[in-house]
């Protein structure tokens, strides 16, 4: 069975295909009516190249724009014949427990991650970290409940947040490799870059110290790949594995679809 999978975030719009319970291709467009034209295109090229008859269903996970979303829902039901499934918080799913007090107010991209995270926790308690947009931090016990966790700005959201509220700070980006900033580009940049996986590693060893199990980290998100090499440093002397997992949204959706197949 030929499954398609949307994650639609803040900033990226990305999908992959999955044979089965294993994906074969991916993609991510900017997440934008535009964005979902070229994805679909990108889709149907794929499905052609790797032999694959049609699509047969197709989940979303969803926090970006509700017109992007409406758009991805229609454009997949017209283009490749398949009603797409929107997929949502609910308070159990695939053995997790979830123990967020509002779950209508919970982001379900963090849901499905958690969700993704649990199929390979290997009874180990697991904290989920999200470097998008936004940087979530979270934690699924060993016995598989969901405890929530911590939201923190990513990198643009955190440089905004200076040259947009302080009058004297003017920034762009730049590459840094020192935290001894020369001008203010360098500045609010070395502040970036050092201070959140510093952030984010202060918050690690606080859910440790609360439960003080076997544990593991795994990383998502667009600013993962860079956040990892960081945070394992900075971490170094804790009992804990620190990995890269860019598709944990996927294989969260792969494992409702699991349940349903």
């Amino acid at each position: 069975m030929i499954r398609l999978l949307f994650d639609i975030g803040n900033t990226r719009l990305k999908w992959a295909l999955a044979n089965g319970f294993t994906i074969t291709a991916r993609g991510s467009e900017p997440t934008e009516l535009d964005g979902v034209a070229s994805c679909i295109k990108e889709i149907e090229r794929t499905l052609v190249d790797k032999g694959y008859q049609k699509v047969e269903s197709a989940l979303i996970c969803s926090v970006g724009p509700k017109v992007v979303l409406s758009s991805t829902v229609s454009t997949v039901e017209e283009r490749l014949g398949v009603v797409a499934q929107v997929v949502g918080v609910t308070a159990s799913a695939v053995g997790v427990q979830n123990f967020y007090e509002d779950q209508s107010r919970l982001g379900v991209d963090r849901w499905v991650a958690v969700l993704g995270a649990a199929q390979e926790s290997n009874s180990l308690a697991t904290i989920v970290v999200d470097a998008g947009t936004a940087i979530t931090i979270d934690y699924l016990s060993a016995s598989q409940q969901y405890l929530g966790g911590v939201i923190l700005p990513g990198d643009r959201l955190m440089a905004e947040s200076l040259t947009s509220n302080t009058a004297g700070i003017i920034a762009k980006p730049v590459q840094v490799e020192s935290v001894f900033g020369l001008n203010t580009s360098s500045c609010v940049s070395a502040g970036v870059r050092y201070g959140l996986p510093g952030a984010v590693a202060s918050i690690v060893r606080k859910m440790m110290a609360a439960y003080p199990n076997s544990t593991q980290v795994l990383v998502s998100g667009g600013a993962g790949p860079d956040l990892v090499p960081e945070l394992a440093t900075l971490c170094a002397d804790l009992p804990v594995t620190i990995t890269s997992r860019p598709d944990l949204v996927f294989y969260g959706l792969i494992a409702l679809c699991k349940v349903t197949a």
